[in-house]
């Protein structure tokens, strides 16, 4: 489990470092409806400075290794209790029901840092702040305002998608790296981060609009404490229908590709690298 937790911490703080600019934008995106990726790109830049694009960055750093641990060590041992006594090569839909069991462990670590960092990628810190005491400040606030509860909000939105399209990740990543094993032999890093890439943007097309009603929820409530998710959601509905739960769509996928690459290319390397598997696989461990 210690193994996990350090191997999930560098893998999961290599996929937040090199793609956190990217996540910025998205959230500037998801949450405004008169930004493009373009426009949000400026505004930060004219602003803020560089600095502005890594806003909110030290809440999932350092929470992502215990949420990426809960992932993995969930995921594996799903896995196991799956596979059983048995000795055969498990199917590839262990992988996903393990990420799906990881993916609903993992929100109760992932939703409190998220809630933080939406906030935070939203309001430009006081000048004379810096970017993780502004994140305390903003986790006060939370507490003072709306408590718990509040670190938590959006929590059922992200419920709706989010674990299944770590499955998605997981179950396509092992697949992927599977064919690739059989037809040469061997898996090398690049095949990690391509497979690990392309599965992880195929997972955030299918979890886009319950990450995006997600954010919506989670900026708005620092202005709006008391109301309800649907109140917050029901005037984009109405301006615009069920499509702006896709708008930004095309921000998130580019920001997934370097993140879910790193994440899971990092990740097995750590593993390797302390002993803790012989080979790389979806879900970073011996299970699969």
């Amino acid at each position: 489990m210690l193994s996990d937790f350090a191997c999930g911490w560098i893998g999961g703080a290599a996929g937040v470092a090199v793609s956190h600019p990217l996540d910025t934008l998205r959230v500037l995106v998801q949450t405004d409806a008169r930004t493009s990726l373009a426009r949000a790109a400026w505004k930060v830049w004219h602003h803020e400075g560089h600095a502005g694009f890594f806003k909110g960055l030290a809440s999932p750093i350092l929470a992502v290794g215990a949420w990426k641990a809960c992932l993995f060590a969930c995921s594996a041992r799903v896995a196991t209790m799956l596979r059983g006594s048995r000795d055969e090569r498990p199917p590839v839909w262990h992988a996903f029901v393990g990420g799906v069991a990881g993916g609903m462990v993992g929100l109760v670590v992932q939703m409190p840092f998220e809630r933080i960092k939406v906030v935070a990628q939203t309001s430009p810190p006081p000048p004379s702040t810096n970017g993780l005491l502004h994140e305390v400040n903003i986790m006060a606030q939370i507490w003072r305002t709306e408590g718990i509860r509040g670190l938590y909000r959006g929590t059922l939105l992200n419920m709706i998608l989010g674990p299944m399209s770590i499955g998605v990740w997981f179950g396509t990543n092992e697949w992927m790296l599977r064919s690739v094993r059989d037809a040469r032999g061997e898996v090398s890093l690049r095949d990690e981060f391509l497979c690990g890439s392309l599965a992880g943007t195929l997972a955030w097309a299918v979890n886009f609009p319950s990450d995006k009603a997600k954010a919506i929820v989670q900026a708005a409530a620092a202005r709006l404490p008391r109301a309800t998710d649907w109140e917050i959601l029901q005037p984009h509905v109405r301006a615009e229908g069920v499509a702006f739960l896709f708008r930004g769509v095309g921000a998130t996928l580019l920001r997934a590709i370097p993140q879910t690459g790193a994440t899971i290319a990092t990740y097995s390397f750590a593993r390797r690298s302390v002993g803790g598997a012989s080979e790389p696989s979806a879900a970073g461990n011996r299970a699969f």
